[in-house]
C-alpha cells in the first residue's frame, strides 16, 4: 500500500523515537509513577511486560509525538495497547485516566 502523501521535504516519516520494555513490578527510567498508575487502574500484579514506544519524527519542527505502551500477560501472551497524544514524559494520570477510558479499558 501506498502512502497517499508523497515523502518529499513538506512530508516525513515518522517512526520510533524511543523504546523501553519492563515488567510490571519495575518502574520506567522517565516516570517514577506510570507503571504504579496502571497497577491500580488496570489491577496488573507485578508480572505482566510492559513495552513502551514514543513514536515522532526526527525532525525536530515536527511537533507530532505519540507514546504507546503495549502491556503483555505472561500467562496468557495477551496484549493491550494504550495509547497517549503525549510525550512519554509528559504522561499525567489524568492523560492515563482519559486513554483508558476512551479506549474502554475501564468505566
Amino acid at each position: 500500500m501506498k502512502p497517499t502523501v508523497p515523502n518529499h521535504s513538506s512530508a516525513h516519516d515518522h517512526g520510533p523515537i524511543y523504546s523501553e520494555t519492563r515488567n510490571a513490578s519495575q518502574e520506567f527510567s522517565f516516570h517514577p509513577t506510570l507503571i504504579s498508575w496502571l497497577k491500580v487502574f488496570l489491577g496488573l500484579e507485578g508480572n505482566e511486560i510492559l513495552k513502551l514506544t514514543e513514536i515522532g519524527c526526527r525532525d525536530h519542527s515536527c511537533p507530532v509525538i505519540e507514546t504507546c505502551l503495549e502491556i503483555f500477560d505472561s500467562k496468557q501472551e495477551s496484549k493491550r495497547v494504550i495509547r497517549f497524544g503525549r510525550a512519554k514524559h509528559l504522561i499525567s494520570k489524568m492523560d492515563l485516566t482519559f486513554s483508558l477510558k476512551k479506549q474502554g479499558m475501564i468505566d
